[in-house]
Formats: structure tokens, sequence, C-alpha cells
């Protein structure tokens, strides 16, 4: 009943953006939070509510649920597609417009490369998955063959197929998994 903990009293006029940002500063010292709660925050200032698209993503992909996808593999391979790069930094530093714009692209081709993966390469489940940021460019360079007509789909196809195979027996994504999947996705 005698415990004084510290209190920071806004004036309503406090822009939104500004509040998510103290938001932010606060939590980084307590309770950890994820990369995803964080843009959360920062893109409700917005008015974008990235804990409702999740939602529905993950209604419409039970992909996402089978195979325990988190949601910063979503913003990785938005961030991947921008900015050509993966860390955290960067990954934090999108803008929520951006993310907004290439969200759909995003999980169009995160839900594809999960359905290839099962599909044609045998991984039923996470478990069977040996490197999980390998779906990172996997699903970046999916976005390019959603692109393709005809034939060509085949040849991508296959080629992403030698590229995981060759990637999981050269134990390519046992280190430096970010750079890796960067450089992977230019190549």
């Amino acid at each position: 009943l005698d415990y004084h903990f510290p209190v920071i009293t806004l004036a309503s006029s406090t822009p939104l953006d500004a509040v998510c940002k103290m938001f932010e500063t606060l939590n980084r010292r307590g309770v950890k939070l994820t990369v995803f709660e964080l843009l959360m925050a920062r893109a409700f200032a917005d008015k974008v509510s990235l804990r409702t698209l999740w939602d529905d993503a993950k209604k419409e992909y039970a992909e996402f649920e089978e195979f325990d996808i988190d949601p910063y593999y979503v913003l990785q391979i938005i961030s991947l597609l921008n900015a050509n790069t993966i860390k955290r930094s960067d990954v934090l530093n999108l803008a929520p417009k951006s993310i907004y714009n290439s969200w759909k692209v995003a999980i169009e081709a995160l839900g594809a490369t999960l359905r290839f993966a099962r599909k044609d390469l045998g991984i039923l489940s996470s478990g069977f998955l040996p490197y999980n940021t390998m779906l990172v460019p996997m699903a970046a360079t999916w976005t390019k063959i959603l692109e393709l007509k005809g034939p060509a789909i085949a040849s991508a196809k296959e080629k992403l197929s030698r590229w995981f195979w060759a990637s999981v027996f050269s134990q390519s994504y046992e280190k430096g998994p970010s750079s890796r999947a960067v450089s992977d996705f230019r190549e």
C-alpha cells in the first residue's frame, strides 16, 4: 500500500507518435519487447494495426500456425525487399506506411513458400526445417517468382529447390544467418 512507483502524466494533446516513442523507450529497459511489438506500437500512431494484420494473416494461412511462424519474419521479408537488409536496427526503422504497403506481398510470398516447402521439399512441419531463417530469403525470392509466367515459374522453383538443399547440406545458415540471407537474396 505504501509503494511509490514512477508515473508519467501526458497531456491529452500529446501526439500519438510521441506516446509510442516513450512507450518504446520505457519498455526497452523493463519487460523485453520483440521487434514486432515495438513496431506495432510505432505503427499504431500511423493508424496501422500490425496486430490485426498478423491475426488476419494467420486466419488466411494455416501454415503460419503449423510452422510456428514469428511475425518478425514478415518484417524481415519487407525489410529485405525494400532495403536489402534484415538487421534488427534496420527492421526497427521501417516506416509504418512501408510495412503496410508491402505487407500483403510479404504474407502471400511467405504462405506460398511454406506450401512449396511442404509440397515440393518434403518439409512437413517446422521440426523438419533445419534453419528457420532460410524462410526469409526464400519468401523474398518468391515475390519475384510471383511475377513470372509459364515455364519460367517451374524453372525458378527448381532453382529455389536446389538452393535450399545446397544450403541445408552445406550448413551455410549455421553461422551468420542474417548476412547469409541478404547475400543469398541478392544472388
